[in-house]
């Protein structure tokens, strides 16, 4: 077993034991998270494809199989399932369990984070992987502000997005720690947090967004 592969199934082991719970009951909500899961990782897939073709990051073969579809190791098409899932699950038990608060001051945060986000965007002009990240960063902020104003508010999502960012801390130091991962310096800005680059926090935080979107999305429809 590869170490990245190791990995994901750390990730979605507990997540998915825990989904039959009797309250949360997440496996109630199965199509609306496989469909978010579904449409944001494909969307990953495409940047992820690109982006090792442009050389902006690359995976160690120590530490992944010989498996590739797309170019890329069958382990980090997983990833794309096994963090996405373990995040739904999480924030649907902050949905369940915590209270119907909401923090108002949300939306003027998100604004100036994305003003932040569009001029480092400018700055990074001919860093790949820089750019890209910081660029749908504004993008998906201005995508809240405008149509999710009220899920952005919510407890449940602000809780959500402050856990995510600490599992993710833990999984993407083991990536970029051992290293699985690997990046071209002259793709990112150079700025990270221990060994993890600011931009995975950045690539990290809208692919989430992403999952969140439509899994409210489908589950308001539904009434749920």
């Amino acid at each position: 077993m590869s170490a990245y592969l190791a990995v994901n199934l750390c990730v979605i082991a507990l997540p998915l034991l825990l989904s039959f719970d009797k309250r949360v009951a997440f496996w109630r909500t199965w199509p609306a998270a496989f469909t978010a899961i579904v449409t944001v990782g494909a969307v990953y897939i495409a940047w992820d494809s690109h982006a090792t073709g442009a050389g902006h990051w690359a995976f160690n073969p120590a530490y992944v199989g010989d498996l590739r579809l797309a170019g890329l190791p069958v382990e980090e098409w997983l990833f794309f399932v096994t963090v996405p899932y373990a995040c739904l699950f999480t924030y649907e038990c902050l949905r369940v369990y915590l209270a119907p608060r909401t923090f108002p001051l949300v939306r003027p945060v998100m604004a100036a984070v994305a003003v932040a986000a569009i001029v480092l965007a400018f700055l990074s002009v001919g860093k790949g992987y820089a750019f890209l990240a910081f660029s749908g960063l504004f993008l998906v902020l201005v995508f809240y502000i405008i149509f999710m104003p009220r899920i952005a508010q919510e407890i449940s999502f602000v809780a959500a997005m402050a856990i995510f960012f600490v599992l993710f801390a833990i999984v993407n130091s083991v990536l970029t720690g051992i290293p699985i991962v690997t990046y071209d310096p002259a793709a990112i800005t150079g700025l990270r947090i221990g060994t993890i680059p600011i931009e995975d926090f950045v690539y990290n935080f809208i692919m989430l967004a992403g999952h969140l979107a439509i899994y409210r999305t489908l589950l308001d429809r539904r009434g749920t």
